[in-house]
Order: structure tokens, then sequence, then C-alpha cells
């Protein structure tokens, strides 16, 4: 069962006036995201790039002998040793410096006054490609762009955010690359362990998700900033950000504890993890991913609104002047002027001229943190802080929203760490199904917030329907979602539908390569077109069968 996590309201209260003075830094010991911080010649280590990861994770190991000076001679099947193949033909992530050379790219650099020159600017950079933007400190040229003649065929930034950019730098005396391909010497370590190397703890949902949300949302500390001059220059809406879903939608490179079965005992053994076949895994993931893509939304205001520390890897990227819009609803501004449109009834509300936050942050981690027992009562005060700092004045009391934000996020990560720790089973995961229903159904959700639903919904119900299948009740396990997800873009991956095949040469590759690029005027319609009252509707339709039923049995 879920143990039980209580916050009462005078602790709560308590907690949020402590922590308003605390820095913006993570409040999870171990969370590893300090890595991302260190890169770059201090640290010890140096980014290699995909050729080092190359031998081993394309075709199986090599039996030429290079493995056998690592006590390496055959996979034991603990990876699919095929990685590199999985990333280069299939994900995305492959293809994020090569969209820095497109047409909307070249279309942005010309509206932003730097025409021709996209590919090579930091601030693109710093996602667009996994070389760490701090070791990019010796090649600078003027305004904060790369050297081109130096780095315009270098694969280590022009293959995209490969291996290094997700795992940490490998290279270097104290990098991971030789360390890691011992079984014995690696396999068994700690993540913490394993941090101290350079190596991101993917492992942990915490880490993972602050290591995805750097660039799917922003990390102002890492020089990943999106603003409203990108956006206004064409830059594609960043979709909100589920984990699981997204994981969902990469093709998968990795295999889980779960399906390691002849590996597990071994590993349980000399690491004390355990599995558990009866927890709702991914279902508590979405739950704590929730909770950080909150705590890291509020970071990042409260970054943006601050000065950043001394030292920063985003002082070498021109930060933008507060307020910037991007932080803000976009939605507040941009839509259509209707008298009696359906956001006149919508919860997310501001005061005329003073524009919210962006509100899809909160649409799942206020139902994370009910799941985790803390009162909705304390949640709804202590974002309230952050709310009357954002409506004091026109986009906020400055020095009051970056405490406030602090706070919160510190209190939502903290929410989120004792999450992760507890077990979830399917009894819990039915009502939590239903409590998504219900809010889907009962209150007016923006297109975003609606979106996070629609996925932790789909997420939640794929997981409890092998345990469920028996239950008279099942009807939102097995009700027909088709109308409800026709309002959404949920797979960009639809080239037909949502983008289109453009031939590509990577700079210092020998050969062309497809890579699909979104198309804007694909994807913006079902946005602009959204009626949340219909998605209301549509919910409800959903829910009617269990409530007609449970009266039934009365």
């Amino acid at each position: 069962m879920l143990r039980v996590l209580r916050i009462p309201s005078l602790v709560l209260t308590a907690l949020i006036v402590t922590v308003c003075a605390v820095s913006a830094q993570s409040v999870v010991p171990g969370s590893c995201e300090s890595i991302l911080r260190r890169e770059g010649k201090e640290s010890g280590r140096s980014f290699l790039g995909l050729k080092e990861c190359y031998n081993c994770h394309t075709n199986g190991f090599p039996k030429d002998g290079f493995g056998d000076r690592f006590g390496i001679t055959a996979n034991d099947n603990w990876i699919l040793a095929n990685e590199v193949r999985i990333w280069g033909e299939n994900d995305k992530h492959s293809q994020a410096y090569t969209s820095l050379l497109s047409d909307t790219a070249r279309k942005m650099g010309e509206a932003m006054g730097v025409p021709g020159t996209i590919h090579r600017d930091k601030r693109c950079l710093a996602c667009h490609t996994g070389f760490p933007i701090a070791a990019m400190t010796k090649m600078d040229a003027a305004n904060g762009l790369i050297d081109e003649k130096t780095y315009q065929n270098d694969l280590r930034i022009t293959t995209g955010v490969s291996c290094e950019g997700c795992h940490g730098s490998a290279g270097g005396d104290h990098g991971w690359l030789t360390a890691h391909t011992s079984k014995d010497a690696w396999r068994f370590l700690t993540p913490d362990a394993k941090c101290e190397k350079g190596y991101y703890d993917v492992r942990s949902v915490i880490s993972r998700t602050k290591l995805c949300l750097s660039c799917h949302l922003g990390n102002a500390a890492q020089g990943r900033i999106l603003t409203h001059e990108m956006y206004a220059a064409g830059h594609p809406p960043l979709p909100p950000f589920e984990l699981a879903t997204f994981e969902e939608l990469m093709p998968k490179h990795w295999r889980n504890l779960s399906e390691k079965k002849d590996l597990q005992q071994e590993y349980s053994e000399r690491t004390g993890t355990q599995v558990d076949p009866e927890e709702l895994r991914g279902t508590k993931s979405l739950l704590v991913a929730a909770l950080i893509s909150r705590s890291e939304a509020l970071r990042l205001t409260a970054d943006l609104a601050a000065d950043l520390a001394e030292g920063a890897v985003s002082n070498q990227i021109p930060k933008p002047q507060w307020p910037d819009f991007a932080q803000f609803d976009c939605y507040a501004c941009h839509h259509d002027l209707k008298s009696e449109g359906w956001r006149t009834t919508a919860q997310h509300r501001g005061s005329p001229g003073r524009p919210p936050l962006v509100p899809w942050p909160n649409a799942l981690s206020r139902l994370a943190a009910i799941q985790a027992q803390l009162e909705p009562k304390d949640i709804d005060r202590d974002f309230s802080f952050v709310q009357s700092a954002i409506l004091k004045s026109p986009f906020g009391d400055r020095e009051q929203l970056i405490a406030a934000a602090r706070a919160s996020a510190n209190l939502a990560e903290t929410t989120a760490a004792a999450l992760s720790g507890q077990d979830l089973r399917a009894s819990e995961g039915m009502a939590l199904l239903e409590r998504i229903a219900e809010t889907a159904a009962t209150e007016t959700m923006d297109y975003d917030s609606a979106r996070q639903l629609v996925w932790a919904f789909e997420i939640l119900r794929t997981e409890l329907q092998p345990a469920q299948n028996s239950r008279p009740d099942s009807s939102l396990l097995h009700g027909d979602l088709t109308e409800i997800k026709s309002m959404f873009v949920l797979d960009l991956k639809d080239a037909e539908r949502y983008g289109q095949n453009i031939p590509r040469t990577i700079p210092g590759a020998t050969e062309e390569r497809t890579v699909n690029e979104v198309k804007l005027e694909k994807i913006l319609p079902p946005i602009a077109e959204y009626d949340a009252l219909k998605f209301r509707e549509a919910f409800s339709q959903l829910r009617q069968p269990v409530h007609s039923s449970a009266e039934s049995r009365k």
C-alpha cells in the first residue's frame, strides 16, 4: 500500500517561510544534475563523441580482442548492444543539430538579426547538441558563436544529442568510459559512485526528468533558455512534458531491470534492488515526474528573474531581460476574442493585463501531490504564494516571485522524493484513474493541461488493464478514447500527418540521411481549434457507464 506522507498546515507554512531564502539548487541529495554544470576542463572529464561508443553499441562486442583488455568477452544481455544503431536510425535526438540547418532555422536567424549563424549560436547549441556548452569556452568567436572553421565538421557537435548528451561526458582521467566496460567495476556501483565519474543517473526518475526538462522546458543555469524572441522568430512551441509518454514515443534503446529476468537475482543480491512485478512503475514515474516538472518550471522562472550565480554556464550566453514572456501563459494573449468563449470559465485565470505563469505544470502535479497524501488545501495554499506574487503587479513582484517560486519548487521536489520511495498498487491506480477522469470532466482546462491529463490517463489505464479485465466497472479502462485523442497531437513521428522527410547531410559525415522535420502549419491548428467544453463532455461520457454501474449495484 502507498505509505502516507502528511504535511500539516502549520508545518507546511513553516517550510514555505524557511525555504524562501534557500537557493535554487536541488533539495534532493544525490540527484546528480550538478554534473551538467561541471562539464569542461575543471571537471577532469572530456566529451568524446559517438565514435567511442560505436564499437560496442552498434553490432555487439567485436571479436577482435578489443574487449579482452577490459575483461569483456561477450555481452550477457545486460545491454542490447545495438543502441547506437537504434539512436541513429529512429531517434529524433540524432536530428537535433540538423534542424539548425533547416529553412525554419534559417528564417529564425534572419528574424533575430543573426542571419546564417544559427548553427553556430550557443543559445541554440545548448539544446541542439550534446556537446557541453561549458566545454565551448575556448571556441568563442564574436557574439557567442562557436568557431566555424574549427568545428563546422566536428561530429561531436553535428551528430546532435548523442550518448554523452544524456549519460554525461565519458573521457578524461575522471570520466566513466574505461570503468563502465567492466561488469564488476561498474554494474553494481551506486548511482552516487557513478556520478562521481560523470555518469548521469538516468535510472532515477527525478534525475531523468530533470535531464529531459533541461531542454524540453529549459534550465537557466545550463544556458538552455527558450525565449519569447525565439518563439516570435518561428521556433516551434514546446509541448508540455510528461516523462512516461515521451519515453513511449522514443525508440527504446534500453531494457528495464524487470525485463532482465536471468540477471535480476545477481543484481538484487549485490545492490539490494528489488523488482516488484505488481507495482505500477510507469504510473509512479509519471506522478514523480509531474512534481519535478512543476519544481523545474518554478525554478526556471525564479532563476530568470534573479541574477544567476557566478560561473554559471549561462553566463556564456546572453540572458534575456526579465520579464521574458515565454515564462507566461501564451494563450493569455494569443487567443480568439469571444465574449462567450470557454476561457471565461477556466480555472487558470489572472487579472486583466497580468498574465499568469504557464499553467500545464500544475495539471498533473496537483494530482501527484494528492496521491502522496499532501492535503489539497495545503497544495493550493503553497501555490497561492506564487500566484499572489505574479498578480501583484504586471508580470509580478520580482523579489516576492523569486522567493515564492523557489519555496514552491523545493516543496514539490521534496514531495517527489518521498513519493518515489513508495509503492503504488492497482487499487490505488484505479482510484487515481477516476480522479484524473473527474478532473478532466469537471474542470475547464487549457490545451496543454488537458493534453497532460490525456497522456497520464492513457499510461495509467494501459498499465492497469492486465490486472483489471474482470472488473464490472472497467469502462474507464476500456472505453473508446478516439474522440478525446483526436483533439490532440500525440505522435510527432507521423511524418505524413505532421511533417515531411527531407534529405540532409550531417556536416563531417560522408553520406546523406533523411530527417523528418515537423511543419508548424500542421501542428498548430489543433491547438487553435481546441474546445475545452467539448473535452469536458467527452470525459463525462467516458465516465458515465462507471457511475451507472455503481448506481445499479446499490
